[in-house]
């Protein structure tokens, strides 16, 4: 099975966005946060979901 690995600047989006968000529902930040994170570790099962950089290294981005 492959690896995860939440780079620092994803983590600060994630961690904004759920601030941005509580400030209007809390409940639907966390629900943000969660699907999100979901979708993150899914690569782990699925690595070569979303597209890759394109920059030799075997990072991809998932939208």
């Amino acid at each position: 099975m492959s690896k995860v690995i939440w780079l620092p600047e994803a983590l600060s989006d994630l961690v904004r966005l759920f601030d941005f968000l509580k400030l209007q529902n809390e409940s639907i930040a966390f629900q943000a946060a969660q699907a999100i994170r979901e979708a993150g570790f899914s690569l782990a099962n699925m690595p070569y979901k979303g597209t890759a950089f394109g920059d030799g290294s075997e990072r991809r981005k998932l939208i």
